[in-house]
């Protein structure tokens, strides 16, 4: 299964236009994106040009549209409804993803935007951080102070090599939108072009007697604005735009020329890039017109000098070429966005032997001939030329439905000097322009054309045609245009993945999983006007479905009566999103139809479709795994291998796997399987329903393998399993409905660990792994000592079995740690700790190096060829104090800190409903052993001493277990070196004496038998174990049993 690290944001109005084509050309395929994450907003932009071939194969251009490439968006959100507008915040887009293969190319990304109550203007800057540019000080300044600032400088030539990732830096590009408002429900934001920032200037050498050498840009501007001209009292961008760009104050022209080595190329694409820069302007002019050459704006105006060899001349000379408006001496401003094509038609002549004369040399004519073409990128997409004037286009053929448009418009540029004239050919009369018989526009000037397209009134699949033609001096440019009818009362509804509904919508009934969440059908019509109502006259109920939610509100029909369709409720604008959210209910089934009526631009009923919303019992969720921040998140720890129980009563398919966070596949994924025993990411309900009629009450629970990668302190990240359903159900007899739908689940891989002191916060001994190690087959595994070690050793970053004392620790804060597993929860609790089941440890006793492993009762001693169950645990490595922890307490004992006030270990873990086996929070032991005797003897022992204010007892069995596992006894002199408590093994003043024999204890079982635990019995030293042996009150063991009296303290 392969991964896709994908941003969230679902570009849905991006589905919704391909499939408005899909009704035009009979195209029946979808669009499947991303989908938002919380408020994130999904945007989709796209990044215009020409598509012109281009013969290099290193430039931006030439190498996967580098010059194309958006990296990184920021965003700037202002406050549109006041004036001015006001910044309200300064966001960086997640995701950025961007197909470079279509012309025009498509970026898509989504981002946390704040909600607003009325409009707001979305900037989108991309290639440029805004980090620190715009501060948290700028928050409320307004979008006039903002924009001066947004500007990006270099002193340098425009790194454009695209062949290496390093060669180039991408374009920052600038677009703005305004919005109505901002919310989480709110569509994607398309239909924006980014502008780039710069000009590019183009070099091809058509002349035959010149070879081009060099190439130096000159004079150029070192800082630009990221953003076209704006107005500066309002900040708001300037329409029509100026033909001068603004400036900024601090562009320094005195460089040094940039140089470019086109060694003899016949073309130089994609490789000179430049800031905008105004036109050059005379400030008088000669008597007869001509310009006065004296004009310093003339010489300082940015131009390239072109270095080159005539042929039979070896000697190199320079040519100055400026920006002049074609056939003219005017001298046109460099824009941003604007593609300047210099084409050499012939050296004429010897050039200048220095740059330097080159460059002053713009009082007089150059000897090198060339021809400039000059054209706005996001404007003109077609381009005919004939070697010396071009003519551009916004479209080079033109299909359109039925539908009325009075104001069809199309771009044209030329810089052919009589300009440019539009004429309507073969159309029999029924196509015109928006204002006149013909349209012409002038040379070197944005145009455009308006179209008049009446409304079409013929028969489905009928067509007529017409050809616009456009002249421009010798140039000549026709487009085909057809208006056909379409199917006027064609509707479909898609979801939200792009899935067609043939079905309707499809809801659990039940909601006890969290499954019951708002859906959204898509509505999409070719029809004049649409109107829908609900009925509840569908099959399977009379009763009208109940909704928490229903985006737009429409009606409910009356509950009850002849009459069952509710008020119709009135769409617009071709497409309409219906949100719906039913209440649960009790039912197996019950359905109701969304019933939409379509007319004509008459009001001409064309007829009614109705579109199913369907309720069922659904089982689809994850037994017995934490549940995340919402129902259908669940937390899955890092470092292991997971075999998810997906219970459910449909049959599915997974469609898709994809990162859905900041973490990348490698950070917390390792592998994902295929299903467990079905190799093929599909699960099938089993069981004698041929029909496999899903809701009569099959279900099963399959096995999703799925292996995390390496534990890390502070790492997380959010896997999203698509989903495709397909519930099934006979809503009569024999009749077998099949009803699609997707779902999603979220599996929150993170670093979380269990630890016993987490009700407060406070640094513990040690963690534990949150979840008992489970098998392919859903049980505990039995492993051997070198298995066990691999589980948790893999884990990584410190990871291992734990020590002797660390699993007592354990198991006295096992109610902190997930509490015990009885076979009656054994599939419910994922957290605990099975019942009389053995733990490997790893320590081991020095007598036959055998590992001990703790139970809940007598630990056993196992060589490494046994098999017990796995626990792993983590070292808690910060500084400062942890819990338990130990210190003198005058001259009476040790005082064992579980808890301090607020602090230390969970108060449930203290305060258990079993009187006798509680542990004090603060647990004062005594230094010293009291004799030994019957547990009635050694109980009065403690009762009468009056040490320190008396209140002495016995230990309770957790408290003794406490004692034991933080080291407060003799173990150590009897096991092997190197296997002691480790982060337990807390150290113990000379002045206590350490445990060396079973002491009584307080704690009794279900026969009223008190327990016991201790090093040894009958004084057989030579190995350790903690025993706990049921005995009467009265039996007297005085050779073995000592007490030692422990109180509370408070």
């Amino acid at each position: 299964m392969k991964y896709i690290h994908s941003t969230p944001g679902f570009n849905i109005l991006s589905l919704i236009l391909l499939v408005m084509i899909g009704f035009v050309g009979c195209s029946d395929e979808y669009s499947v994106g991303p989908r938002p994450i919380g408020n994130a907003v999904s945007f989709t932009l796209t990044v215009p040009d020409v598509s012109i071939p281009s013969v290099s194969t290193r430039t931006m251009e030439g190498t996967n549209n580098k010059e194309d490439e958006v990296k990184t968006v920021d965003i700037l959100v202002f406050d549109a409804a006041q004036s001015p507008e006001v910044l309200l915040a300064r966001v960086v887009a997640t995701n950025v993803t961007q197909d470079l293969s279509k012309n025009p190319s498509t970026v898509t990304f989504s981002a946390e935007l704040p909600r607003t109550s009325g409009k707001a203007r979305v900037v989108m800057v991309a290639n440029q951080s805004l980090s620190s540019i715009i501060q948290d000080s700028d928050i409320g300044k307004t979008k006039a102070e903002i924009m001066p600032k947004l500007t990006h400088s270099s002193t340098v030539a425009w790194p454009a090599n695209g062949s290496t990732s390093s060669g180039y830096t991408p374009i920052p590009m600038y677009a703005e939108k305004e919005v109505s408002k901002i919310y989480p429900e709110m569509d994607p934001i398309i239909n924006i072009n980014l502008v780039r920032m710069l000009a590019r200037i183009d070099i091809n050498n058509e002349a035959s007697n010149f070879t081009v050498e060099n190439v130096y840009l000159a004079n150029y501007n070192t800082v630009g604005y990221i953003a076209s001209a704006w107005d500066s009292g309002t900040g708001l961008l300037s329409d029509p735009e100026p033909d001068d760009p603004m400036i900024p104050g601090n562009s320094d022209r005195t460089g040094s020329p940039y140089s470019y080595s086109v060694n003899g190329a016949a073309s130089y694409l994609g490789e000179i890039y430049t800031y905008e820069a105004i036109a050059a302007a005379d400030a008088a002019s000669n008597s007869d017109g001509s310009p006065n050459d004296g004009a310093v704006s003339r010489k300082d105006a940015t131009c390239l000098i072109v270095k080159g060899k005539m042929t039979g001349d070896n000697t190199s000379y320079y040519y100055r070429v400026d920006f002049l408006k074609s056939g003219t001496a005017d001298y046109m401003p460099l824009k941003r966005n604007y593609k300047y094509t210099i084409n050499i038609k012939e050296a004429s002549g010897i050039g200048y032997l220095t740059m330097e004369e080159a460059i002053e040399s713009y009082r007089t004519m150059t000897n090198l001939n060339v021809r400039l073409i000059a054209y706005n990128r996001d404007k003109i997409s077609d381009i005919v030329y004939n070697g010396q004037y071009m003519l551009g286009v916004s479209e080079s053929a033109i299909r359109v439905w039925q539908y009325e448009n009075v104001s069809y418009k199309i771009d044209v540029f030329t810089d052919s000097p009589g300009g440019w004239k539009a004429v309507i050919t073969d159309s029999g009369g029924w196509l015109n322009f928006s204002n006149g018989t013909a349209v012409t526009g002038s040379a070197n000037t944005d145009g455009a054309i308006y179209l008049n397209f009446p409304y079409y009134w013929n028969d489905v699949g009928q067509t007529r045609q017409a050809t616009l033609t456009i002249t421009a001096g010798r140039l000549t440019h026709s487009i085909s245009i057809e208006q056909y009818v379409e199917e006027p009362g064609m509707i479909r509804f898609v979801d939200a993945y792009g899935n067609e509904l043939t079905n309707g919508l499809f809801f659990p009934m039940d909601n006890t999983h969290g499954d019951l969440v708002a859906q959204t059908v898509y509505a999409m019509w070719t029809s004049a006007g649409v109107t829908v109502s609900r009925d509840r006259t569908a099959s399977g109920t009379t009763a009208a479905l109940q909704y928490a939610t229903i985006v737009p509100g429409i009606g409910a029909p009356p509950a009850s009566g002849t009459i069952t369709e509710g008020t119709p409720y009135e769409l617009f604008n071709g497409v309409q999103a219906i949100t719906l959210l039913p209440q649960a209910g009790t039912d197996a089934w019950r359905q109701e139809h969304l019933k939409f009526r379509l007319y004509d631009v008459s009001n001409r009923e064309l007829g009614e479709v109705t579109c199913p919303i369907n309720q069922g019992n659904l089982l689809f969720f994850l037994e017995d795994y934490p549940v995340g921040s919402t129902s259908s998140t669940y937390k899955i720890p890092l470092g292991m291998t997971h075999y998810l129980p997906l219970k459910v009563n449909v049959n599915w398919k997974i469609e898709k796997i994809e990162v859905i966070s900041s973490s990348s596949d490698s950070e917390i994924v390792a592998d994902y399987g295929d299903v467990y025993k079905n190799q093929d990411n599909t699960g099938y309900l089993s069981g004698g329903d041929a029909a496999k009629q899903d809701i009569v009450g099959t279900n099963q629970t399959f096995l999703l393998r799925f292996e995390t990668a390496s534990w890390a302190a502070n790492k997380n990240g959010t896997v999203r399993i698509t989903f495709k359903n397909e519930m099934h159900t006979k809503t009569s007899a024999g009749e077998d409905v099949k009803f699609p739908f997707y779902r999603t689940l979220d599996l929150y891989v993170n670093s979380e660990t269990k630890y016993y002191t987490s009700e407060t916060s406070e640094a513990p001994l040690f963690h534990v792994n949150p979840l008992r190690i489970l098998g392919s087959n859903r049980t505990f595994d039995y492993l051997a000592l070198s298995q066990a070690q691999a589980i948790c050793d893999n884990m990584g970053s410190g990871w291992r079995l734990p020590t002797l004392g660390e699993m007592m620790t354990s198991l006295v804060y096992r109610d902190a740690l997930g509490g015990l597993i009885y076979d009656s929860n054994r599939n419910t609790n994922f957290e605990g700790w099975y019942h009389q089941y053995n733990y490997w440890t790893t320590t081991q006793r020095s007598m036959d190096n055998k590992y001990i492993v703790a139970p809940f009762d007598i630990p056993n001693y196992m060589t490494t060829d046994d098999y017990n169950l796995v626990r792993c645990v983590y070292p808690e490595t910060s500084s400062g104090t942890k819990y338990p922890n130990i210190q003198t307490y005058g001259n009476a004992g040790m005082l064992i800190t579980s808890r301090d006030g607020n602090l230390g270990v969970n108060s449930s873990v203290l305060s258990t409903t079993v009187v006798d086996n509680k542990v004090a929070p603060k647990l004062l032991v005594a230094n010293e052993n009291t004799a030994s005797g019957t547990w009635n003897e050694a109980n009065s022992a403690c009762a009468s001493k009056i040490d320190n204010g008396g209140g002495w007892r016995l230990p309770t069995l957790s408290e003794a277990y406490l004692i034991f596992g933080l080291n407060g006894s003799t173990m150590d002199e009897s096991l092997v070196s190197g296997t002691n408590n480790g982060t337990t093994s807390l150290v113990w003043p000379d002045s206590f004496t350490k445990i060396n024999m079973a002491i009584w204890t307080a704690t009794t079982n279900s026969n009223n038998e008190v327990y016991m635990i201790g090093p040894g019995v009958s004084g057989n030293k030579d190995h350790y174990g903690f025993y706990i042996s049921p005995t009467g009150k009265d039996n007297v063991k005085t050779n073995w049993v000592v007490a030692r009296c422990v109180k509370s303290v408070n």
